[in-house]
């Protein structure tokens, strides 16, 4: 009797621990993905003063479950080779204007303060890491950076170069000076195409967006697709033609998500692609 009941004893406690070691696995955290993120020189010295000029995007890449490392074109090479090599997916916030050299144009009187040493850091970067298939996600200047990267050209200053030839009707104001009380984003309404990530992500055809940004896509870049624009034309989202490493918008989502939650889904979508993105993979 007490063989039976030791027996019983042994095999309750061996389907306990099983069970208990099911659940653990099952609620056990996965790995927050690392997302690396461009900073200037300048920008990069203000974060180590606690001062994070890109902080809006840092707090939704944050809330999505992933976590952020920065990269900046004075890191050191050793430096810049681990980070470079821990990361999942690059995420290329907004910024200043682009040296128009970039996309052998002269300079627009209207275009603003360029970093040559930034563009090329940033440029080289997202080569590398378009050729390692890392997922990719581009916001305003990040935009057109990967339009840059793909071959394309930008239009420097878009009420000189595209809406002053536009009737009234058609024009869209994407850019307010900024004034004492703070700078205001403009309003407008945006066009979406239905086969398209940005689609998937709100379930709408079109919406209403910010802007603050100047500059805009004028040539598409080879391997992108437009999926989204205003009603001036200007190209308000793109995507891979063959796939969905590269995915990026005109607008500022991290801070239309502070009203509207459904711009969340931008950055769960990116963590989670990056969550997935498996290295070996890539040849």
């Amino acid at each position: 009797m007490n063989r039976r009941q030791n027996f019983k004893k042994i095999a309750l406690f061996l389907v306990l621990r099983i069970l208990f070691l099911l659940v653990a696995a099952k609620i056990e955290p996965a790995e927050k993905p690392s997302i690396g993120i461009f900073y200037s020189n300048q920008q990069y010295e203000k974060l180590q003063k606690l001062k994070d000029p890109l902080l809006p995007y840092r707090t939704a890449l944050l809330q999505s479950g992933a976590s952020v490392v920065e990269l900046w074109p004075s890191i050191k090479p050793s430096e810049f080779s681990r980070r470079i090599m821990n990361i999942k997916g690059l995420f290329i916030p907004g910024g200043g204007d682009f040296n128009p050299k970039l996309f052998g144009e002269s300079p627009h009187p209207k275009i603003g303060k360029v970093d040559d040493s930034f563009d090329t850091f940033e440029i080289a970067v997202s080569k590398l890491l378009i050729s390692r298939k890392l997922p990719i996600f581009g916001i305003c200047r990040g935009l057109q950076l990967l339009n840059i990267v793909f071959g394309g050209s930008l239009n420097q200053d878009i009420p000189d170069q595209i809406s002053k030839y536009l009737p009234e009707e058609r024009r869209v104001v994407h850019k307010k000076e900024a004034t004492t009380s703070g700078d205001y984003p403009c309003v407008h309404e945006i066009q979406i195409e239905k086969r398209s990530i940005l689609f998937k992500l709100i379930n709408e055809l079109s919406c209403i967006v910010n802007s603050y940004h100047h500059q805009s896509i004028r040539k598409l870049g080879e391997g992108l697709k437009a999926t989204a624009y205003a009603k001036d034309g200007t190209i308000e989202a793109i995507e891979s033609v063959k796939d969905d490493q590269i995915f990026a918008v005109q607008f500022h989502p991290e801070r239309l998500a502070l009203k509207d939650p459904k711009f969340n889904e931008f950055f769960n979508y990116f963590e989670k692609k990056c969550e997935n993105f498996q290295f070996e993979k890539v040849r």
